[in-house]
């Protein structure tokens, strides 16, 4: 009975939230920039994701103007990686791995993606396109992310059978 109660609430929190949200969206203050208004819109939906509300994360994700030239790289890089994860935790790893290819090298969400997006082949048992991605990843030397990507392809290896590599 509690837990139903706190979920009640956490909904209700949610609701609010978003209603406030939407107010600001559709009813902007003057002198907000549309990349100040896409910057809050990427920080909701992280906390969406942070929450597990991962189809409201993705509906918020679809009215942003992804492509607007207005946009920074950096927003863009955002709202790919952060489609990428609430796709995977609904498991659509198809759309999943598609959001983390776009995010380009050089973001700070980069190797996250590329990590994601090869597991997501690998669940799938696309082993070559998992190995492609990991084998394009360019690693700084003497990282424990070298040591993932290893691990990674020896998973691949140990899936296809190929007990020699």
């Amino acid at each position: 009975m509690r837990t139903l109660k706190l979920l009640i609430i956490r909904r209700r929190r949610i609701c609010l939230h978003y209603f406030i949200f939407s107010f600001c969206v559709i009813f902007p203050f003057g002198g907000i920039t549309q990349n100040m208004d896409v910057s809050e819109e990427i920080r909701f939906v992280s906390y969406l994701l942070e929450i597990s509300e991962y189809r409201d994360a993705i509906f918020l994700i679809n009215r942003i103007p992804a492509y607007d030239d207005n946009l920074e790289i950096s927003q863009k890089d955002s709202l790919n990686y952060y489609a990428g994860r609430a796709f995977y935790q609904i498991k659509n790893l198809d759309s999943s791995a598609y959001f983390f290819d776009k995010v380009r090298e050089g973001s700070v969400f980069y190797f996250p993606s590329k990590f994601y997006e090869a597991f997501d082949y690998l669940y799938q048992g696309k082993y070559e396109l998992a190995k492609t991605v990991l084998n394009n990843i360019i690693l700084p030397p003497d990282t424990d992310l070298n040591k993932l990507k290893n691990f990674q392809l020896a998973g691949i290896a140990l899936l296809e059978r190929d007990y020699l590599k």
